[in-house]
Order: C-alpha cells, then structure tokens, then sequence
C-alpha cells in the first residue's frame, strides 16, 4: 500500500523553494513588480536598483532629497512589502 505524507502541495512547494535558495529570487521578482503600485510613480520613477540579499533589501535613488526620504520610511518600507508578500522575508532595508 502506497503511504502518503500529511503534508499539503502548497505547503511542499514552499518547503522545496525555501530549500532549493530559490525564496529570495522569487520575493526580489514580487517586490519589483509591486514596487510602483505600493511606492507610486514617483517613486518608482527616481529609483534605480532593488536587490534583495540575506533577508535585506537594498534600494538605490538617484535623487538625494528622496533618498532621505526613504531613510527615514524605512521601517514602514519593510512593514509594508512584508505584508503585500505574506512573510517576514525582509529584516533591513537600506536606501543608496
């Protein structure tokens, strides 16, 4: 007789990307895509780069009065993409 885990296919694919390094790759695609819509379009417009490495966000302006900004939202930054991706994948947000 063929014996079956207890375990549901969504909660299999979750543990299989979280064990293959593929989470950070996938939440890093989540976040650029939701990035003008949570941000706004001016936002989105001065920023150059998003990469997400070890659970921290790195983010690069190109306008220093935004920068600043930013500096200072980054605890709502990180509240705020955790929520939208239903996880606590960012720990840091840094703001270049």
């Amino acid at each position: 007789m063929i014996r079956y885990n207890d375990i549901s296919l969504g909660d299999a694919i979750k543990m299989w990307i979280r064990e293959s390094g593929l989470e950070e790759s996938i939440a890093q695609s989540k976040i650029a895509s939701l990035w003008d819509t949570l941000m706004g379009g001016l936002i989105s417009k001065h920023t150059k780069t998003i990469v997400l490495k070890d659970r921290k966000l790195f983010i690069t302006v190109d306008n220093p009065a935004l920068k600043n900004e930013l500096h200072f939202s980054r605890a709502k930054i990180k509240e705020m993409l955790n929520r939208e991706l239903k996880d606590e994948i960012i720990a840091e947000v840094f703001i270049y």
